[in-house]
């Protein structure tokens, strides 16, 4: 988003009066720096969990472009908006867009469906969140994913190793998902100038679980493993 500038809102300062004329240069210049693009807000979520988890920032962004990185303004960028389902991508505009699309497809009965900056998948890592907002909220997601990747490292004593599992504990998938990671943090992007801690968009706390399958998946799960699952009781039913 554009900084505030008083030209938006079609004003000029020589034609408002004193008060009402600080009272908008008070309103405009206490406005909190935002995202320049939606798209900073899961390197930002990532920052503050990776401060908070003791996860390396690096791997943890690399991970968000791994999950929804697409090429935006030159660079690779992660989307906060994203959803797979079953292996088909969707790409939002917004979040209320990405949740109607979500709650959509759940009606279907699917639940192979993956959610926001780190493609948390809705099956097994649905029931700890309180909703679908908190599903998609960058900051509960990027909070999620460290403290899920860093499971694994406390696991297995390697970071890269940490990675390969985030995505599958089958060795041929971790490998090809390790040969992107190799790829992408190779050409990180640079860090947003002056970023801003974001700000939770709603309060949820939850312990860490691995999941079904003792915390054999990460957050990518193949349609086939569902296959005769049970399905978690519906996110979508609960109130946002």
């Amino acid at each position: 988003m554009p900084e505030p500038r008083l030209t938006r809102y079609g004003l000029k300062p020589s034609r408002l009066c004193g008060a009402a004329a600080m009272a908008l240069l008070i309103t405009i210049f206490a406005w909190p720096v935002l995202a320049k693009s939606d798209a900073d807000l899961c390197t930002q979520a990532a920052q503050a969990a990776a401060r908070k988890h003791g996860v390396p920032l690096d791997v943890l962004r690399t991970v968000a472009l791994l999950e929804t990185g697409r090429r935006q303004a030159g660079h690779l960028r992660p989307w906060p908006w994203a959803l797979n389902s079953g292996g088909k991508s969707h790409w939002l505009s917004s979040k209320a867009k990405a949740k109607a699309t979500a709650r959509a497809i759940l009606a279907t009965g699917q639940r192979n469906l993956d959610f926001g900056c780190f493609q948390l998948n809705y099956h097994w890592h649905g029931k700890n969140f309180s909703s679908l907002d908190a599903m998609l909220d960058p900051v509960q997601n990027a909070d999620y994913a460290a403290r899920f990747l860093l499971g694994h490292y406390q696991r297995l004593g390697d970071w890269k190793a940490a990675v390969g599992a985030y995505h599958s504990r089958t060795p041929k998938h971790a490998a090809r998902y390790l040969a992107r990671y190799h790829r992408v943090i190779a050409q990180l992007p640079p860090l947003p100038a002056n970023p801003q801690p974001p700000v939770r968009q709603s309060g949820n706390s939850f312990a860490l679980i691995s999941g079904a399958g003792g915390g054999a998946r990460g957050s990518i799960v193949p349609a086939s493993v569902l296959d005769g699952s049970i399905p978690l009781t519906q996110l979508g039913d609960r109130t946002p």
